[in-house]
């Protein structure tokens, strides 16, 4: 299996848990509790949570920015085989 795919699974199972509660608040798994547990929102302690104009003040960084670029790059294409195997996953932004 391509490393770059190996977390689908969990992120997939993850989304769909998250997007049956939106859609029915009485939905419950076995899942829910630690999905519930995860701290929501972007993380400002992942470089990769930074917006673009935070990451210029980062210009000069080249070994910082170059594993940002590469852990996007990984992600998005994560995202896209998600999309693509998964049309649903389409509804979720990147």
């Amino acid at each position: 299996m391509n490393e770059v795919y190996r977390g689908n699974f969990l992120a997939g199972l993850f989304l769909e848990e998250m997007k049956a509660k939106k859609d029915n608040a009485a939905h419950t798994s076995q899942w829910l509790p630690y999905i519930e547990a995860l701290p929501r929102g972007a993380s400002k302690e992942f470089l990769i949570n930074y917006t673009d104009a935070e990451l210029k003040e980062l210009d000069g960084c080249d070994r910082i920015m170059a594993e940002v670029d590469h852990r996007r790059k990984i992600i998005k294409e994560e995202y896209d085989h998600l999309s693509s195997s998964v049309p649903e996953f389409k509804s979720f932004e990147f």
